[in-house]
């Protein structure tokens, strides 16, 4: 049997290959060929066997690339780094995701950041602050939630009316890149104008039963 997409580097097959148990849980790029079963390798890559050959595609598990996203973003490890990070930045908006960067919840939202992060760079700049490193804002902005995304502008809290009735935070993972890149525009041209209180373009209330 052979690999129908020519560019796709084979291998013979081998009896002495180093391999693990299949695995389900995989992020499969676009276009590849799942002939009949998974294995992993040290490096790692996975290795998708056929009767004759086999097809290596770089490949992650699902919480493991989604935990990269979280690691491709600036942190913030002390409460002294975050009050920098809010005084310092004059420009721009100063977007905080607070939360674990093993929490699913925070997984989700963090692939969005760093989604957007590029598209927003003009007015916006993206850090994490993990609660459990840095506790000293958890009393202070009530982070109790798994996930909680704020806004800073020239070292003031903005808040968002988003139709929930908590206008401090967005304390779900907002998973539509379009919808956080409008929220944060919002902020940007509204806290330019002194104000710190705006409206979001959506109202999220009936979406989250508030």
């Amino acid at each position: 049997c052979k690999i129908p997409n020519p560019k796709q580097q084979t291998l013979s097959l081998s009896p002495s290959l180093p391999s693990s148990s299949a695995n389900d849980d995989l992020l499969v790029a676009s276009g590849s060929i799942i002939l009949e079963r998974t294995y992993f390798l040290l490096d790692p890559r996975v290795i998708i066997v056929s009767a004759q050959a086999i097809q290596i595609i770089p490949i992650v598990p699902y919480d493991a690339a989604n935990i990269i996203m979280s690691y491709m973003l600036p942190h913030l490890h002390s409460g002294w780094e975050v009050d920098q990070a809010i005084l310092t930045e004059e420009d721009r908006v100063v977007v905080i995701r607070f939360g674990r960067d093993s929490d699913q919840t925070c997984m989700v939202q963090d692939e969005v950041l760093f989604g957007i992060a590029e598209k927003v760079k003009n007015f916006a700049v993206v850090y994490l602050v993990d609660i459990d490193e840095v506790p000293d804002f958890s009393s202070m902005y009530e982070l109790y939630d798994a996930c909680t995304t704020m806004f800073f502008y020239r070292n003031k809290h903005i808040m968002v009316d988003l139709g929930t009735g908590n206008n401090n935070k967005i304390n779900w993972a907002l998973a539509d890149w379009q919808e956080l890149i409008d929220i944060i525009e919002i902020v940007y041209r509204g806290a330019r104008k002194g104000r710190g209180l705006v409206v979001s373009p959506k109202d999220y209330s009936t979406k989250y039963r508030y």
